[in-house]
């Protein structure tokens, strides 16, 4: 008798210590059948054909998976950064980059039938952040201090009242939308002026915020982020000076259960521009930018194992409808990467243009997108695009004239970013593709 009331009170202390550790869900998590949405650079529609965003050619083409060929390419008169399938599947929201703007599109004809202006007053800026889906009909865009609702059908636009912290949208699911602020504080939007905020576990600075993927049945959100240490960059090694992690957020409690270090065995591969998730749950797919390169890793365990070299500058990744390829969007080459969905092996390159390069101008954005090459970066560790947006890039202190640009670039490539230097041909390659840019 003894025993047993001892086993008992042993039990029951287990149990009762078990339930103090286990944090008490904050959130009640949306429905199964509530709308969960992220933007992406791609979209599969429901003929099987993937959507595919063309940034540097104004474009979305059609690929047949099947057959691995590009079907059709659309212009779209502004350049892209993000695409949703509306839940009804049978239009397309497009967001612009620059002046933010949503184009809508029929799936069947991929006809633009509205383009909606997002006119927002200051000091909103004129960059979108996101976008993602609310309802058949309606987008939510995040702008730097607000978010704007959309409606698709009518052209409406309508902004949250409240002004907010500066950041990016990362998703949307039922009733919250999900964001991230530039001083690194995790945000629940909820409806009215409910609001529940943490911050990162980490001292480092928020550098770049990549595609996130978001888990429904299990309410996870994965978050690919490069961080920048708050030491002054100077003193710090070049592999040194910026770090990727893949950032689990626990919606439900909410807070982060998992934090994953990015780093790879060959090298700093920064810049981890997305993260994607297959059908069963078991793998991520995480691009890097910066570094052309695919790592799969193990969900259960945040382990590598797989890594693939990519195309250019690989924005997305994502899986065929039925899971037997997997694919990256690269924006330098314009095309897919595809790759085996088992084993991610024997890469083949997709073209998503009919249109011809400028070949100058086309070098010059391989030398500003990647670090691959050690007389940009040393040990893959710093790419132009690390430190640097495309738009706005050229600071008002730095000489205008090609001959005092290109020896300002001489320098800062050495000094900033520890390559071994650009001949003349590969800098006016570069200048001439930084000319192009819209200021």
């Amino acid at each position: 008798m003894w025993t047993r009331a001892l086993f008992f009170f042993v039990w029951a202390g287990l149990l009762f210590a078990a339930q103090a550790q286990t944090p008490t869900p904050l959130l009640v998590l949306p429905s199964a059948n509530a709308i969960a949405s992220v933007a992406r650079a791609y979209a599969l529609l429901p003929s099987g054909e993937l959507a595919v965003l063309n940034p540097s050619a104004g474009s979305l083409s059609l690929v047949n998976l099947r057959t691995r060929t590009l079907t059709r390419e659309v212009s779209l008169g502004f350049t892209p950064q993000r695409l949703l399938l509306m839940p009804e599947r049978t239009r397309l929201a497009v967001l612009s980059d620059g002046a933010p703007r949503v184009a809508v599109l029929d799936v069947p004809t991929l006809t633009i039938t509205r383009l909606i202006d997002l006119d927002v007053p200051p000091p909103s800026g004129t960059s979108a952040q996101g976008m993602a889906a609310l309802s058949a009909s309606r987008v939510v865009v995040g702008l730097s201090d607000r978010l704007v609702e959309v409606d698709l059908l009518t052209g409406e636009t309508t902004p949250t009242a409240r002004a907010l912290t500066p950041g990016v949208l990362l998703a949307a699911w039922g009733p919250y939308r999900y964001r991230i602020t530039e001083q690194g504080i995790f945000e629940i939007l909820g409806t009215g002026s409910a609001r529940v905020t943490f911050p990162l576990p980490t001292d480092d600075q928020l550098h770049r915020v990549g595609t996130s993927a978001l888990d429904a049945r299990s309410g996870l959100l994965y978050v690919p982020l490069t961080l920048r240490p708050t030491a002054d960059p100077e003193l710090l090694p070049f592999d040194a000076q910026y770090s990727a992690v893949l950032m689990v957020v626990d919606l439900a409690l909410p807070g982060v259960r998992r934090w994953i270090r990015l780093e790879l065995a060959d090298g700093g591969w920064h810049l981890p521009s997305s993260v994607a998730l297959n059908a069963d749950r078991t793998r991520l797919l995480v691009t890097y930018a910066a570094s052309n390169r695919l790592s799969v890793l193990d969900v259960r365990s945040g382990q590598r194992v797989a890594t693939s070299r990519v195309g250019a500058h690989p924005i997305d990744a994502g899986f065929s409808a039925d899971a037997q390829l997997a694919f990256t969007v690269n924006t330098v080459d314009v095309g897919l990467t595809l790759l085996d969905g088992r084993l991610f092996g024997a890469a083949e390159s997709l073209p998503t243009t009919n249109q011809a390069p400028n070949p100058l101008t086309s070098v010059g954005e391989r030398w500003f997108y990647t670090a691959e090459d050690p007389r940009i970066a040393w040990n893959h560790s710093l790419s132009c695009h690390t430190c640097h947006a495309p738009r706005g890039l050229l600071p008002v202190d730095v000489p205008q004239s090609d001959a005092e640009l290109a020896a300002f670039l001489k320098v800062h490539i050495v000094n900033a970013q520890g390559g071994s230097g650009l001949n003349e041909v590969d800098l006016a390659a570069l200048i001439a593709y930084l000319r192009s840019l819209p200021n």
